[in-house]
């Protein structure tokens, strides 16, 4: 509870199963600005992106936990 997360969909040679609003929708995702990314696994670039999001949300929050 209270702990900022994102979610990363695993997309192969860039076919999406489903929209990041689909999964949104199915994740049940209370906080709407939670990133839903879309990503290759197998992909360094890719997964790096979806692990900065990540820390910038934490980073965020410990700012703001600041104030």
């Amino acid at each position: 509870r209270g702990t900022p997360f994102v979610v990363g969909a695993n997309c192969f040679d860039g076919r999406q199963g489903h929209t990041p609003e689909a999964i949104r929708d199915a994740l049940d995702l209370v906080d709407p600005t939670t990133p839903v990314l879309m990503f290759d696994a197998r992909d360094r670039a890719s997964t790096r992106d979806v692990m900065l999001a990540l820390m910038d949300r934490l980073i965020a929050r410990a700012d703001a936990a600041k104030v």
